[in-house]
Order: structure tokens, then C-alpha cells, then sequence
């Protein structure tokens, strides 16, 4: 079933200020671009590449129901997803600026197809 959008889009550059690069599970080298397209999620184990344009650098914004913010998620954003958390789907990425108002949907069994 979609998922209805209903994060404000209020941080910097009209952005919503919640991605896997805020969260403490995404693992990579650190560097950007990503070249090596390696950039993943270390606690479900998952390639996040499809959130790497053709240049390395992430587009978008992204996250799934076990996104653990590191200390630079905007606090508005923050608060809103604890509040929906658990209507969220498990083993799913979201991506905001879906269509006719609902977030992207990845299942995670579908991320290998993105290298």
C-alpha cells in the first residue's frame, strides 16, 4: 500500500532534512563523490547506490523504518517520522518527491539492481 507523504519540505533548499547520509547505520569510505558506488546500509546489510547519481553523489533524499539519526536530521523532520515510524513498512526504502503525494517505495530485496 503507498505511503502518503506528509513531511514538510522545510529544511534548506526546500528539502526535508531526513536521508540515510544522517543516519548511524550508513556506511561507506566517507568520500564523495562515490566512485566505487559502495555507499550501503551496515545494519540491514543493503546497497544504498540507488541513491547515487551517475557522478557518485547522492540524489534525493532517503530512508527506511530503522533510520537512527546521528546528530544532523533537521528536528522537525526528526519528530515526524518517530510520530509515523510504525505505520512504515519494514525492509523498504523511502525517497521523498514521489508522485501524486506518496514517498518512492524500494522493497530491499530490489536494491541490488541499482549497483
Amino acid at each position: 500500500m503507498p505511503i502518503k507523504d506528509t513531511f514538510k519540505y522545510e529544511d534548506r533548499w526546500d528539502s526535508v532534512g531526513l536521508s540515510c547520509a544522517f543516519c548511524l547505520h550508513q556506511a561507506n569510505d566517507k568520500e564523495w563523490p562515490n566512485i566505487k558506488r559502495d555507499y550501503k546500509c551496515a545494519l540491514h546489510d543493503v546497497s544504498l547506490a540507488v541513491e547515487l547519481g551517475a557522478r557518485g553523489y547522492m540524489e534525493g533524499e532517503w530512508f527506511c523504518k530503522d533510520f537512527e539519526d546521528n546528530g544532523r536530521t533537521y528536528h522537525r523532520a526528526l519528530k515526524h517520522f518517530i510520530e509515523i515510524r510504525e505505520t512504515l513498512p519494514k525492509e523498504t526504502l523511502f525517497g521523498f518527491y514521489g508522485k501524486d503525494g506518496f514517498l518512492k517505495e524500494i522493497p530491499f530485496s530490489d536494491l541490488g539492481k541499482y549497483r
